[in-house]
């Protein structure tokens, strides 16, 4: 068994957070229109952004992995959540109803090499298999660019 351990120190002051990860540096804030004085993306902007950047790792990976020579990927995520939850609401689910994930990917790859790296990659991504897991709903649309 190989664990890792990732941490993340910070904190926390009204609706804003700063957090250092390694020599990295993530602020977190709400929109004006949420309360807070939008200095960073929120938290809920940072999962989607996480999904993509974990599949473009475990694309790229299992890629090499099967001796497919793959490009860049524009991604375009967007998720939709209830926020009658967050708010306190019983029986709303306070977290992703449904999230629509769009890759074009720059590949000379086959349509079935790209099917097979997309199969292992749903099995294998840690964010996918998260969020999966939580009963979310993910539509993915990979196409190859023109």
């Amino acid at each position: 068994m190989s664990l890792q351990t990732l941490k993340v120190n910070g904190t926390g002051e009204k609706t804003k957070s700063t957090f250092q990860v390694r020599e990295h540096q993530i602020v977190i804030d709400e929109p004006e229109d949420f309360g807070g004085a939008n200095t960073g993306p929120n938290p809920m902007e940072y999962v989607l952004a996480s999904l993509a950047g974990c599949e473009n790792v475990m694309l790229h990976m299992i890629a090499k992995e099967q001796g497919v020579e793959m490009g860049s990927v524009d991604f375009s995520v967007e998720g939709t959540l209830n926020t009658d939850g967050l708010e306190g609401m019983g029986g709303v689910r306070p977290y992703f109803q449904n999230i629509k994930v769009q890759a074009e990917i720059s590949t000379d790859a086959s349509d079935e090499q790209i099917q097979s790296i997309r199969s292992e990659l749903e099995k294998r991504c840690p964010a996918y298999t998260m969020l999966k897991a939580a009963s979310i709903e993910i539509d993915s649309e990979w196409t190859k660019s023109k």
